[in-house]
């Protein structure tokens, strides 16, 4: 379990669901995501504001010092007396995605407790969000996959150690409100893309993100495959379905 996420999740194309079941994952520049939020209106599973660190007036003092320390790299954005900041650079981080299933967001089957052998076991039963199903993707052939959050990210892991690869790892923090000024201080790791606008928290998103790869390039890591017990894909809308033990706590 990562960060009290039981289950990592992804919607896509059959053939992009095939080939992440059979140990491929796919790592795009952070303006892939920009891009297909002001091109394609998807603003769900792109995002026009990844990478902002900032929403400031336009007289904070703070401007001017950023202008000297980023030069070119920064990016303005004005909205009236604010400005929207982000590093020109930030668009060019490879990072792969994926939903998750918090283990407080599972719902006991009701009279789906029984007691075997001295312990208790249960149904657990949690509908994916139709914003995953609506907002995410503009074709009909939709394909879910899901996998336990703890082998699955070890999987990515061990084989980004295999390539020698430098990386983040991060629940995402779903902080940025775009109605009140905000600001992370940009480091050389590209912290700010740990953040994202609040309206998505459903999402739960674990994100890798590559520090020693060639910027503005797709990568695709190459794991070890998950056993069917601990991953599957299904075509439509999933509706996850899980035997799990289970404590009786006194009321």
């Amino acid at each position: 379990m990562i960060y009290n996420i039981e289950l990592c999740m992804k919607v896509n194309e059959k053939q992009w669901i095939e080939s992440l079941r059979n140990g491929t994952a796919c790592f795009n520049p952070v303006n892939t995501f920009i891009n297909k939020a002001e091109n394609d209106g998807n603003n769900e599973q792109g995002d026009k504001y990844e990478g902002v660190f900032a929403r400031i007036k336009t007289n904070d003092v703070r401007l001017t010092k950023l202008r000297k320390r980023l030069g070119e790299d920064l990016e303005e954005i004005y909205e009236k007396d604010y400005v929207l900041l982000r590093r020109k650079s930030s668009r060019e981080i490879p990072i792969f995605c994926v939903y998750g299933v918090k283990r407080d967001e599972l719902k006991i089957r009701e009279n789906s407790i029984e007691e075997k052998n001295g312990k208790y076991v249960c149904i657990a039963d949690y509908t994916f969000p139709d914003k995953i199903y609506n907002g995410f993707l503009d074709c009909t052939d939709v394909w879910g996959f899901y996998a336990s959050s703890g082998y699955f990210c070890s999987a990515i892991e061990k084989a980004l150690d295999k390539n020698h690869l430098l990386y983040e790892k991060t629940v995402i923090n779903y902080d940025i409100d775009l109605t009140k000024e905000f600001y992370f201080e940009p480091d050389n790791k590209y912290s700010e893309l740990n953040h994202k606008r609040k309206d998505l928290e459903y999402q739960h998103e674990i994100r890798y993100r590559l520090l020693n790869f060639p910027r503005n390039e797709k990568f695709l890591l190459h794991y070890e495959p998950l056993s069917e017990h601990s991953c599957g894909f299904k075509p439509g809308v999933l509706r996850l379905e899980i035997k799990c033990n289970c404590t009786k706590t006194k009321k």
